[in-house]
């Protein structure tokens, strides 16, 4: 990008929950750099949560929250609901050096949402190009 700052984009994954679809995409900057920040964007589709307070990215496997985001913004698209929200690098680096399954927490006062990958969005992840999470 600059600099020899280099920057990737993750391709959306889809995560189901009860009655709701969710689609989300990762562009990050410097993964290893815990001064740049990593956009989340994700959409919602066929959704009732109209506000999220935060979402939390988990690995089921050992209950462990690899990240947290408190700062959620809707962005003004009519056809869907479409956030985004930034996070450190760093955080993203833990999330995608494993290669594990994850779930997506999504807290819109006074509920919990819990979103479920589909099966390509963990191969996906999996297929995350090594020179991503490698020194």
């Amino acid at each position: 990008v600059e600099n020899g700052i280099m920057q990737y984009f993750v391709k959306p994954l889809v995560f189901t929950a009860k009655h709701e679809r969710m689609m989300v995409d990762f562009t990050i900057r410097n993964m290893r750099d815990s001064l740049y920040k990593s956009k989340i964007n994700f959409s919602l589709y066929n959704s009732e949560i109209n506000k999220i307070d935060s979402f939390k990215i988990m690995k089921p496997a050992t209950n462990n929250i690899v990240l947290t985001a408190y700062d959620v913004t809707m962005l003004p698209i009519s056809k869907w609901k479409r956030y985004f929200s930034e996070v450190n690098d760093s955080k993203l680096f833990a999330l995608f050096a494993s290669g594990e399954e994850c779930i997506i927490l999504v807290y819109s006062k006074p509920f919990q949402y819990t979103f479920y990958p589909k099966a390509k969005s963990v191969k996906k992840i999996k297929k995350i190009p090594s020179f991503l999470i490698n020194d």
